[in-house]
């Protein structure tokens, strides 16, 4: 036994016949000993109190139910309304500098925040015709005037949908 190896400066209570061995890496992060159970691995976001999936914690995988609005109709949760009016704007900015799939990206992004956000699906419509996709154009340019018929350029939409089919 020499003075300096550190495997052997433990505490030995005979026990064990097998020689100890250094640590090993888990994942190459922490250092981890023989029979010590693994670190937790942090969540994506960072927050360690957050588990990831196949943890074996468990989680409710529910969605939370529509909000509804006063008159009975489904509403965006607060703050998803803002969210896609935001993303409407960016994606307006983008169609004006002619990246339409970008625009067309960031449109879709609004209308998954909020299914009801008429100018999103106007300007999906916009970016998809753009890019030729002619189908989804009329898919969104049929929701925006379900949501907005007496919108100030519905009737601009219901000519771009004349020619469109």
């Amino acid at each position: 036994r020499h003075d300096g190896d550190a495997a052997a400066s433990e505490a030995d209570d005979g026990a064990s016949p097998e020689p100890a061995r250094p640590a090993r890496r888990a994942g190459g992060s922490a250092a981890r000993t023989r029979g010590a159970p693994p670190a937790r691995t942090v969540a994506a976001g960072g927050d360690p109190a957050t588990p990831r999936r196949g943890d074996g914690a468990t989680e409710s995988a529910r969605p939370s139910p529509p909000v509804r609005g006063p008159d009975g109709t489904a509403r965006a949760p607060a703050g998803f309304e803002e969210r896609a009016a935001r993303l409407t704007r960016r994606a307006g900015a983008a169609l004006l500098r002619g990246r339409f799939s970008r625009a067309r990206s960031l449109y879709r992004r609004a209308v998954r925040a909020d299914d009801g956000h008429a100018p999103a699906w106007r300007g999906l419509g916009v970016a998809s015709e753009r890019l030729g996709r002619t189908h989804d154009a009329v898919r969104a340019y049929r929701r925006y005037l379900f949501l907005s018929p007496a919108g100030g350029d519905a009737a601009v939409v219901r000519a771009r949908l004349e020619h469109l089919r």
